[in-house]
C-alpha cells in the first residue's frame, strides 16, 4: 500500500507543483484540473507498470483522493462500465455510452446531462490493450451482469470508434434473443476498409498527424488542455492511439446485426462521399450489415462538434424521442 500511495502522491507533487499533500485533500481543490488529472494518470500507470492494474481518467475522477485512489488500485480496480448519473433513476432504461478513439466517456459529457430519461452507462476503453474483439466480449459479459435479467431490450451508443464494440456486442446480443436500439453517431462498422487504409497507411500518415498533435485537437474538444508539454505523457497517447487505430485496420466486420438504428451524422460528411474508397455513403454501408430500420438524422458540425456543446441538447433530444 505504501508503494502505491507514494506514487500516487508524487504524481500529484509534480503536476501540481505542491509539496506535503494530505492524503484526504481533493485534487480538485488544491489546483487539479482535467489536463493535470491526464498527466497524474498517465504517470501512475507507468510507475506502477503492471498490466492488470490501469487506471483511467473515469477512475480518477471517482477517486480524487489519494487514500480513495489507493485503496481503488490495490483492489485491483478496472471499473470499464461505469454508472454516469448519481443514483439509478429508472429500472430498465439504461443506455450504455461508448465513447470515440479517446476511450473515455468524458467525451459526451456535453450530451449526458440532457438524457435524463436514462441510466447512462459509459464505457472505458482509454488503455485498451486487447483486440477489439477480445475487450468486446468483456463488456458483453459486464452488461449482461448490469442488466436486469427480466429486461430482453438493451440500448447502446457507439461514437465513432466506439461503435465497433456495439456492433461486436449485439452479435451475442442477437444469439441470446435480446433486442437492441442502437445509436450511431458519424461512424461506419468497417473504418479501415471505409476510407481505403491499409497498414503502412496507418503507420506513416497517422504517426505524422499525432507528431502534429492532431490527436490532442480531439483531446482539448473535451477539456483536456490542447498543449502537451510533458513529451513522454505525448508519446503515451501516441502510442495508445496507434495501437488502437492498428486494431481497426485489422478488424473486419462479419454477417448482419439485427437491430433498430438511429444514425446520427455530421452535416460536414455529406461533401465527403468522393474521398471515400468504397463510393458509398455512411448511410448506404449501415444499410448493408444490419437487418432492421435504420433512422437517419444530420447535425451541424464535424465529427468533433456533432457532441460538443452547441449540439449537445439536440443530440440528446434526438436520441430521447427515438428511444422512447
Amino acid at each position: 500500500m505504501k508503494d502505491v500511495q507514494e506514487i500516487i502522491t508524487v504524481s500529484w507533487e509534480k503536476v501540481l507543483n505542491i509539496d506535503n499533500i494530505n492524503i484526504d485533500d481533493d485534487f480538485f481543490t488544491i489546483g487539479g484540473n482535467s489536463y493535470k488529472a491526464l498527466l497524474s494518470v498517465l504517470y501512475i500507470n507507468d510507475k506502477i507498470n503492471n498490466p492488470n492494474i490501469n487506471i483511467s481518467i473515469l477512475d480518477f475522477y471517482n477517486n480524487t483522493t489519494i487514500r480513495n485512489l489507493t485503496n481503488f488500485i490495490l483492489g485491483n480496480g478496472q471499473s470499464t462500465i461505469t454508472l454516469l448519473n448519481e443514483y439509478k433513476k429508472v429500472e430498465n432504461k439504461d443506455l450504455f455510452l461508448f465513447p470515440s478513439i479517446i476511450g473515455s466517456p468524458i467525451v459526451l459529457n456535453d450530451v449526458i446531462p440532457y438524457l435524463n430519461n436514462y441510466n447512462c452507462y459509459g464505457v472505458n476503453f482509454e488503455f485498451m490493450t486487447q483486440s477489439i474483439h477480445d475487450l468486446s466480449d468483456k463488456f458483453f459479459e459486464e452488461i449482461i451482469n448490469i442488466n436486469d435479467a427480466n429486461n430482453k431490450t438493451i440500448n447502446l451508443l457507439g461514437y465513432s470508434y466506439g461503435a465497433i464494440f456495439c456492433y461486436e456486442i449485439i452479435k451475442k446480443l442477437n444469439a441470446k434473443g435480446y433486442l437492441v436500439n442502437f445509436v450511431v453517431i458519424d461512424t461506419i462498422p468497417n473504418g479501415a476498409e471505409y476510407y481505403g487504409w491499409d497498414e503502412e497507411y496507418i503507420k506513416d500518415y497517422f504517426s505524422k498527424t499525432l507528431e502534429d498533435k492532431n490527436i490532442i485537437y480531439e483531446l482539448s474538444m473535451y477539456g483536456i488542455q490542447s498543449q502537451l508539454t510533458d513529451k513522454d505523457s505525448f508519446e503515451y497517447l501516441k502510442d495508445r492511439a496507434l495501437y488502437k487505430l492498428n486494431q481497426l485496420y485489422l478488424y473486419k466486420p462479419e454477417t448482419k446485426i439485427e437491430c433498430n438504428v438511429l444514425l446520427i451524422e455530421a452535416e460536414e460528411n455529406l461533401n465527403l462521399r468522393y474521398k471515400i474508397a468504397m463510393n458509398k455513403t455512411i448511410y448506404e454501408v449501415w444499410k448493408s450489415y444490419v437487418d432492421g430500420e435504420i433512422t437517419h438524422r444530420h447535425i451541424s458540425g464535424n465529427h468533433y462538434t456533432i457532441v460538443q456543446k452547441n449540439n449537445g441538447e439536440q443530440l440528446a433530444t434526438i436520441i430521447n424521442n427515438w428511444l422512447k
